[in-house]
């Protein structure tokens, strides 16, 4: 019997190219590439995050700052209003209409009536007007008895602007004259109080201090510290 026959064939030799590590390899690059596009642009993305909150936050901050201008600004003209609107109640002026002669002294006189000008010189009216103030003398006489002042209550209620108000004082030297120190060198009258009223346009209450003083033998007063608004 013939011996068989024995084909014998060698596979052909495939390309490097065509391996499987080798497309294993082309993957895990493009993997890599893939994974290193979507990091830069994950990178710009925040970047622009960053610089998107950082703009909102200067946004804000400019905001914020005009905000607070604009209502600077609001309550700077509405003080403003209320300056150049609002009531200002003052003494216009003091005017002694008598003077008291003392007999034991003839070169010495002191104010007896005196006239007290109240005036509005704001442009809106005064309401719940009040003049408080004391009339008197310093220095008293050592060891004197009773009080060397005149207390003064008057209200005014309301003054229109412009207008004014006038409140006479009289029998002023049958409070000053029994405490009259001889000599009556450095002896002063004085006259100290305030106005309280409320004016229309703030709604708020103000006072008005003063004070007067007339040194003894002056025919016409010497203001002390004169009117000051508050």
């Amino acid at each position: 019997m013939p011996a068989p026959h024995v084909l014998v064939m060698e596979a052909a030799e495939q390309p490097w190219y065509w391996t499987p590590e080798w497309w294993v390899a082309v993957g895990t690059v493009g993997l890599a590439v893939v994974t290193t596009i979507l990091a830069w642009y994950t990178y710009r993305l925040f970047k622009a995050a960053q610089e998107a909150r950082t703009d909102s936050l200067k946004a804000l901050a400019i905001a914020e700052r005009n905000a607070d201008a604009a209502h600077e600004s609001t309550l700077l003209a509405r003080e403003s209003m209320e300056r150049d609107l609002r009531a200002y109640v003052v003494i216009e002026s003091v005017d002694i209409t008598k003077w008291n002669l003392l007999t034991q002294n003839p070169d010495t006189k002191i104010p007896d009536t005196i006239i007290i000008c109240v005036r509005n010189t704001g442009r809106t009216p005064a309401t719940r007007t009040d003049l408080n103030g004391h009339f008197g003398l310093f220095p008293i006489k050592p060891n004197s008895e009773g009080s060397a002042s005149k207390k003064i209550n008057t209200s005014l209620a309301i003054i229109g602007s412009g207008h004014e108000r006038i409140v006479p004082i009289d029998k002023c030297a049958e409070v000053t004259s029994k405490f009259l120190e001889c000599p009556t060198d450095g002896a002063e009258v004085y006259f100290q109080g305030c106005i309280e009223y409320h004016d229309l346009v703030s709604m708020q209450a103000r006072t008005t201090h003063f004070e007067y003083t007339w040194k003894f033998g002056d025919q016409i007063f010497k203001p002390g510290e004169g009117n000051s608004i508050t």
